[in-house]
């Protein structure tokens, strides 16, 4: 009975962490795991992913949403870049994307997304449709 349990704990974590794997376009072949040692890695162009490097093989995964990959303790976490550091509580233009912006509470810095294809709009400090461009 005990190697049935440990089997189907294998199985279910197994399918659990496929699950979390996102393909990402052609992200496979932009990380090279072949000199690096077995563990989970920020992916260099966009902390929002992270890789896993086993045996030399490279794997991709996503973080959730607002979440960014953090080596020091291997998961997804809240963005703490220092962006918010002496900043006033509130909310703030989000540049790399205008779906997003940073939510600053007690200097941690927040990454928030826009549900749907709003924006955010720092006029009305909430997320918005789009004006349109003139």
């Amino acid at each position: 009975m005990g190697h049935i349990y440990m089997l189907a704990v294998f199985l279910v974590s197994s399918s659990l962490l496929l699950m979390q794997q996102v393909a990402v376009g052609d992200r496979s072949e932009s990380f090279d795991c072949t000199t690096r040692r077995d563990g989970f890695y920020v992916d260099p162009e966009d902390n929002h992913y992270f890789w896993r490097c086993f045996g030399g093989n490279a794997f991709n995964f996503t973080c959730p949403a607002n979440l960014v990959f953090n080596e020091a303790i291997e998961r997804c976490d809240w963005d703490n870049t220092g962006f918010c550091k002496g900043k006033a509580d509130g909310n703030y233009v989000y540049p790399n994307n205008p779906h997003q912006y940073y939510s600053c509470f007690q200097d941690a810095t927040h990454i928030m997304s826009c549900p749907g294809n709003l924006v955010y709009d720092p006029l009305k400090d909430q997320c918005d449709w789009a004006t349109p461009q003139v």
